[in-house]
């Protein structure tokens, strides 16, 4: 039983860090939407989807897919490791 629960307790923490990481690239997507003055719904069409789904992957409420990832990045003329680490503080490798 012990087993059971240490399962589901890294289960949640590993979701809490998931959701947590989501955040900070919806920030970032934010920041950088913003210095192009663009709108959630400007963003969206570049991209073709629905202005609602901008919201909630800024929000850090939605995972987006790989292809969707890079579509954002392509809009905005950034990497896409600005979008994951945020323009000033790349991750380093």
């Amino acid at each position: 039983m012990k087993s059971d629960c240490l399962v589901a307790k890294t289960g949640a923490t590993e979701e809490a860090e998931k959701e947590g990481f989501q955040k900070v690239v919806g920030t970032h997507i934010k920041a950088l939407r913003k210095e192009k003055k663009w709108s959630q719904e400007k963003l969206a069409q570049e991209v073709s989807i629905n202005d609602k789904y901008v919201y909630d992957i800024e929000s850090g409420s939605k995972c987006m897919s790989i292809w969707l990832l890079v579509k954002l990045a392509k809009a905005l003329d950034a990497d896409v490791n600005d979008l994951l680490y945020g323009s000033g503080d790349k991750m380093a490798k």
